[in-house]
């Protein structure tokens, strides 16, 4: 498989996956984050023994930014878990393509990085669409959206910071949560329950994983600045599934909220394609 399937693989893998938790609603989001922890991290251990990564995974455990991502990537799940349980594709989808704008602000904020003009553009475009449900009705505000996007991003943030590879750091990090995460199942007595639901839960742990290796095997065969515009394949198939299996209500101020971000997206993807370096 080539890096660029590789990679268009994973994002619409990761665009289709709420459909797979939609499948989990009688189940609380604690009770699946704690089954995706779980399960995700033998599946991870294993890759990294296959890998011989035996010696930075067990450095990784001793950093204390790993404590900060691990939080930050368990409350992002959860949240993310919980709206595409309760069938708010549009909130779950709409945080995500809020991300990349998100972290040009973190690289000015943060890192010194300067935006270029049509970056400023798309920032700006991006600050306009939140007062729209500001103008209609504040309920529709798109507080888990931010939300998402907040901890996503500073995930990546402080992740970058550790200097470890994709697949070692996600494995420490499950690490971390695993001990916490099963002391919750037994606690809760949760059961796998019928076949059925024992398959989709055990099967948390390679939904979470699969994604990661197809994402690890194209980031180091495609450029970054392509991958920067695949991973809005991922929202954009959580929304029109969405939309196509159950459809949400989309008042004014919600249409004219996505209309705008998705036209300072066009000018954030115009930019990219624009400033990417020819070789």
């Amino acid at each position: 498989m080539t890096g660029i399937q590789s990679g268009i693989l994973a994002f619409v893998l990761w665009g289709l996956v709420p459909l797979f938790w939609k499948q989990l609603n009688g189940h609380n989001p604690w009770e699946l984050v704690a089954h995706r922890a779980a399960w995700s991290f033998p599946l991870l251990l294993g890759v990294v023994l296959s890998q011989r990564k035996t010696k930075p995974f067990l450095a990784a455990l001793q950093m204390p930014k790993l404590w900060g991502t691990t939080l930050l990537l368990t409350a992002n799940w959860l949240l993310y878990i919980w709206l595409t349980i309760n069938g708010r594709f549009v909130e779950a989808s709409l945080g995500y393509f809020i991300v990349p704008l998100l972290n040009t602000l973190l690289g000015v904020a943060f890192l010194g990085e300067r935006l270029r003009p049509l970056q400023k553009i798309s920032i700006a475009l991006a600050g306009v669409a939140l007062l729209f449900p500001l103008l209609g009705d504040l309920r529709y505000f798109p507080w888990a959206a931010l939300a998402i996007a907040f901890l996503w991003s500073f995930y990546g943030f402080v992740r970058k910071g550790l200097g470890v590879e994709g697949t070692v750091a996600l494995a420490a990090e499950t690490a971390v949560a695993f001990p916490l995460a099963l002391g919750y199942l037994l606690w809760k007595h949760a059961a796998l329950g019928t076949p059925r639901e024992a398959l989709l839960l055990v099967g948390t742990g390679p939904i979470t994983v699969g994604p990661l290796l197809l994402f690890g095997h194209a980031v180091t065969r495609v450029p970054l600045s392509t991958l920067g515009l695949l991973q809005y394949l991922g929202p954009t198939i959580t929304f029109i599934c969405g939309q196509l299996i159950a459809p949400e209500p989309i008042p004014w101020h919600r249409a004219a909220l996505l209309g705008t971000v998705w036209l300072a997206i066009i000018v954030y993807i115009y930019d990219s394609i624009k400033n990417r370096p020819v070789k």
